[in-house]
């Protein structure tokens, strides 16, 4: 279909190419016919299988971190819903503990504050891992995007399309 709209009157010579380069098995006059152009067709037919699977390797791949990334993204944002809920809470308590303590309420506010440093503690080990996880998330964008780009600019190296020219 590529070839169809890129190059409509090509469609035959396109076919005869890809056939003789990309497909292994023929019929046997096929096989006949292409041997006025290929000493050794399983090699042509063999290189541009290798030729393909680079492609649809780096695809693969970039597929996988693809998925990877969207479930690591997940995470991300419930350790942030997460955390947000517990700064709630702790600020709800920072001021349970300030009008204890205002109040003169030495005892329940001594008795209140190991649990508030606990949370706090809670907080700050899962602000920690958040960093850590959008650290290893971000590194992981910058390998798929690398990808990305070096498949592009294969992409693009391989582009045998002519563009018409204006005439003068």
């Amino acid at each position: 279909d590529a070839y169809k709209k890129s190059e409509p009157n090509d469609v035959v010579n396109e076919m005869h190419s890809i056939f003789g380069t990309e497909i292994a098995d023929l019929p046997t006059p096929l096989e006949s016919y292409y041997k006025q152009y290929f000493t050794n067709r399983a090699a042509v037919v063999a290189f541009s299988a290798s030729y393909k699977g680079e492609f649809t390797d780096r695809i693969a791949r970039i597929t996988n971190y693809d998925q990877q990334l969207s479930a690591m993204k997940q995470d991300i944002d419930s350790q942030e819903a997460s955390l947000k809920n517990l700064l709630s809470q702790i600020e709800s308590d920072q001021v349970r503990l300030d009008r204890l303590k205002s109040s003169g309420d030495f005892a329940a506010y001594n008795g209140a504050v190991p649990g508030f440093n606990a949370e706090i503690t809670s907080y700050n080990s899962g602000v920690t891992r958040l960093k850590s996880d959008i650290d290893t998330f971000n590194a992981l964008v910058e390998t798929r995007n690398g990808l990305a780009a070096e498949l592009r600019n294969l992409d693009s190296v391989i582009d045998t399309r002519l563009t018409p020219q204006a005439i003068q």
